[in-house]
């Protein structure tokens, strides 16, 4: 039995990458998840491997730093498993450049990806 055995954990960048990995380790230590991902796809993707080794989650694609898609990831993890013991906000990245050389709507979108997802939308509640 793992040590998240049955906690629900919400993870966030879930499609690919650091947040594909984590969620698939989560599942193998026995939680329930709800991913969450701009691409539908890679959700997808990662929902096949974690249920093809008897896990459970449920995929929610949106835009994670928007209120209304990161309402529904949370209100689906409450809904679905009647609660969310875990948050992993894994959602990040950044524009090809250097700081310096960066034009401004780039570093308002690097900022807004790393800091916005869904952290504030959890501290409100």
């Amino acid at each position: 039995m793992g040590r998240v055995q049955d906690r629900v954990a919400v993870v966030t960048g879930g499609a690919n990458g650091l947040g594909q990995a984590i969620a698939c380790r989560l599942a193998e230590e026995g939680a329930r998840l709800v991913l969450g991902d701009l691409d539908a796809a890679g959700l997808e993707r990662t929902a096949a491997q974690i249920t093809s080794t008897g896990g459970a989650v449920l995929s929610v694609v949106g835009d994670l730093t928007e209120e209304a898609p990161a309402a529904r990831l949370i209100q689906s993890a409450v809904e679905h498993y009647g609660r969310l013991d875990i948050l992993v906000n894994a959602v990040g990245g950044s524009r090809t450049g250097k700081i310096w050389e960066m034009a401004v709507e780039d570093w308002d979108f690097v900022l807004r990806l790393n800091l916005r997802s869904v952290n504030w939308h959890i501290i409100q509640h």
